[in-house]
């Protein structure tokens, strides 16, 4: 877990970016008016297309790294699933209008640790940026718009939850489906990185 939450992290200064940027994105905002239950343990039943039965996470759920990640932990209350939509919303959106300081509201203190450490290595002797909105701005004038438009086509469709930590995956433009982990600091979900990975 620590090892795949350390690659995404540190893979979505650049790396992350360069595969949104591949896959391609959607600058429109979620969608509403998502149906879902709730089971008497609190987490989600919205039954999938292929199994009514299902959890919501089961479509995603592939060999791939990100796709066990569908499998880890429980699923999400409908609640903790729609507080993850809107902070992941709020994060897109704020970087796709190069609202660096909101986008850092959004993000937990140990992505903005990673962006911090990152803005300062790609300096590189230059004057280096201060603060987290200054090292995301440092970063966003090198990324493509493309790469910095909002990737969610609709809200959040599935989260697992395990000890505190989560990931939450989402449909985007031409169905692709990414993940992107979160991890809860007090009371709010804030997320763990700045760009999504390809699911599963």
């Amino acid at each position: 877990m620590k090892r795949l939450l350390n690659v995404v992290l540190a893979m979505a200064i650049v790396a992350g970016l360069l595969v949104l940027a591949a896959c391609g994105g959607s600058s429109g905002g979620t969608s509403s008016g998502e149906s879902s239950g709730a089971s008497t343990d609190g987490s989600s039943t919205t039954a999938s297309s292929a199994d009514p039965g299902a959890e919501p996470s089961a479509e995603f759920v592939g060999k791939g790294e990100n796709g066990t990640l569908a499998k880890r932990g429980k699923e999400s209350s409908v609640a903790d699933r729609e507080a993850a939509s809107k902070v992941l919303e709020e994060s897109f959106e704020a970087r796709a209008a190069h609202a660096w300081a909101a986008q850092c509201g959004t993000l937990t203190a140990k992505a903005v640790k990673t962006v911090e450490e990152e803005a300062a290595q790609n300096a590189k002797g230059k004057s280096k940026p201060k603060g987290c909105a200054s090292s995301l701005e440092s970063i966003g004038k090198t990324a493509p718009e493309s790469v910095l438009e909002n990737p969610m086509t609709e809200p959040v469709a599935a989260m697992r939850i395990s000890k505190g930590e989560a990931f939450a995956f989402f449909h985007g433009k031409g169905g692709k489906d990414y993940v992107i982990p979160l991890e809860k600091e007090g009371s709010e979900w804030k997320v763990n990185a700045l760009a999504p990975q390809g699911a599963p």
